[in-house]
């Protein structure tokens, strides 16, 4: 039920961001990559994005080009992302974009791993047992 509302509330975001704000591409790309990832979670087993719990920025900040999902103070819906690390600190990044997410008004607050891809051979071992 989680995954599947979160989904509805990507998709809702996308419709809005394409029908008010046209030039946000990067975010509306964002938000699709995030609504796969949710949708394909869904589809491999349910409603358990993992065990993790969310990670603030100020605990820990995630291991530089490596791909999670990011939560933000001051937008309501994760989005799948990654932290670069610069000669000025560092920034996070919405998919495989250039542009910061500050840049576009996005303020991350927390972070987590991504749930691992599906394999074809985990749901073939499963179906035999």
């Amino acid at each position: 039920m989680i995954l599947q509302n979160s989904i509805e509330l990507i998709q809702e975001r996308i419709a809005f961001i394409e029908s008010h704000y046209p030039h946000m591409v990067e975010y509306k790309k964002a938000l699709e990559m995030s609504a796969q990832a949710l949708e394909k979670q869904l589809k491999a087993g349910g409603e358990n994005i993992s065990s993790n719990e969310w990670i603030t920025i100020s605990e820990r900040l995630p291991n530089p080009e490596t791909y999670v999902l990011l939560s933000f103070e001051n937008v309501s819906i994760p989005v799948i992302g990654r932290y670069e690390q610069d000669k000025d600190g560092g920034a996070f990044y919405a998919g495989d974009e250039d542009e910061t997410l500050t840049s576009q008004d996005m303020y991350v607050n927390a972070w987590m791993p991504l749930p691992e891809p599906y394999k074809e051979s985990e749901d073939i071992a499963r179906n035999n047992r």
